[in-house]
Formats: C-alpha cells, sequence, structure tokens
C-alpha cells in the first residue's frame, strides 16, 4: 500500500521568496505553538505529519499558511511559513511565494476562504 497522505497532491507553482515578515505573524504562530503543544499539529509515527495553520491577509483570498513537511517542527519561524497569492481550485492549482512551499491541505484552507469570507 501506497502512503499518499501529507504530501501535496495539487499542482503547485512555488515562487522562493523571502519569509514573512515576523509582525505580520506573531498571533499566528502563538496559535500554531499552542496547538502543537495540544497535539493538534504534529506527526505521527511513520513520520507523515498532520495539522496546519493560516490567517487570511486582509478581504483577500490570499493567505499566510504553514509550509508542507513543517509539523513535525515542535516551533516554527517566519521562514516555515508562505503566503498563496492565487489558486484555482476547479483547476486543482495553486501559488504560493515564500522561502517553502505551501502546506498539502492549502487547497482545502483556500476553498474555506473563497466559500466562508467572513472567516
Amino acid at each position: 500500500m501506497i502512503m499518499d497522505e501529507g504530501v501535496i497532491k495539487y499542482n503547485c507553482h512555488w515562487i522562493k521568496g523571502e519569509p514573512v515578515a515576523s509582525y505580520r505573524i506573531t498571533d499566528l504562530m502563538k496559535k500554531r505553538d499552542f496547538m502543537y503543544s495540544l497535539g493538534l499539529i504534529g506527526a505521527y509515527e511513520n513520520g507523515i505529519g498532520f495539522g496546519n495553520v493560516s490567517q487570511r491577509i486582509n478581504d483577500s483570498n490570499q493567505f499566510i499558511i504553514t509550509g508542507t513537511q513543517t509539523a513535525h517542527l515542535e516551533i516554527l519561524g517566519p521562514e516555515y511559513y508562505t503566503v498563496v497569492t492565487d489558486f484555482n481550485i476547479e483547476e486543482n492549482s495553486l501559488t504560493c511565494c515564500g522561502p517553502v512551499k505551501a502546506s498539502s491541505e492549502s487547497l482545502t484552507h483556500a476553498a474555506i476562504y473563497y466559500y466562508q469570507p467572513e472567516i
């Protein structure tokens, strides 16, 4: 049986860029660290990670999200976050810009932001 959980299954257009400014994600980093401490973010014994956090940028459909393969890390600095700048749910594609590729769960976060603008 092939395990493909925790890996990117969408078309990812990654633009390597600078880390997100820490002042923009201070609260998000604290919430992520707290969720990790509760076991809501982490990795299974087989190494597959689970759990990501994101936050919408203003009233747009752009958002900041944890990078792929970061759930096993206890504390994340800005270098482990990326900005999703565009996505297309129908085409299963996403564009992100930052030091890491966006999480494998990014299109799920994108769909929530797209269909629930009040979040």
